[in-house]
């Protein structure tokens, strides 16, 4: 999955970094890991990171999710260390239906359990009619958000989020 991962990056000129490589046969599938990642993350242009990276339990998690949760002492830890997820929000159309196909190729083929929720609809539908209307949809509510900020000055002694409630209750 890396060398794949890792070429279909290649073509698409996104960044990537490889961790390591292969669990160690002590390791692999306890129900503790050893802190460490296994796979490869990257990062399409306009994206944040996306991993394709395991923990030696061999549940898929993050380094976000390994940094912030890896030793949390929490009831249910994997709610948070194994839940990865990517904002594509500011890429092109194209690259979100590239980003999503990867994770629809590589869920057949080497995952028994994988969800995703996808805002713009692609991976439901396939269709890039509903993506289209989302990016829209997204981008016509940042342009008013951002006009807002613009031309509405904030009161004296207002805060910043009492200002931008005050932006988001008027037909900006």
């Amino acid at each position: 999955m890396i060398e794949e991962v890792q070429d279909i990056a290649g073509v698409f000129q996104w960044r990537h970094y490889i961790f390591k490589t292969e669990f160690s046969t002590d390791v692999l599938g306890k129900k503790t890991h050893d802190g460490e990642l296994y796979g490869i993350s990257v990062t399409p242009p306009g994206c944040e990171i996306h991993s394709f990276t395991f923990l030696s339990d061999g549940r898929m998690s993050s380094m976000m999710g390994l940094r912030l949760y890896g030793k949390a002492e929490l009831a249910r830890p994997g709610k948070y260390l194994y839940d990865l997820f990517m904002k594509i929000r500011f890429a092109e159309n194209e690259t979100h239906m590239l980003v999503v196909n990867l994770l629809r190729y590589s869920s057949r083929k080497y995952f028994s359990e994988f969800h995703v929720t996808d805002e713009g609809g692609y991976w439901e539908s396939n269709d890039e009619g509903p993506l289209a209307a989302a990016f829209h949809k997204y981008t016509l509510f940042s342009d008013q958000v951002i006009s807002g900020i613009q031309s509405i000055p904030m009161n004296e002694g207002e805060s910043f989020e009492a200002n931008l409630k005050r932006i988001l209750k008027r037909d900006v």
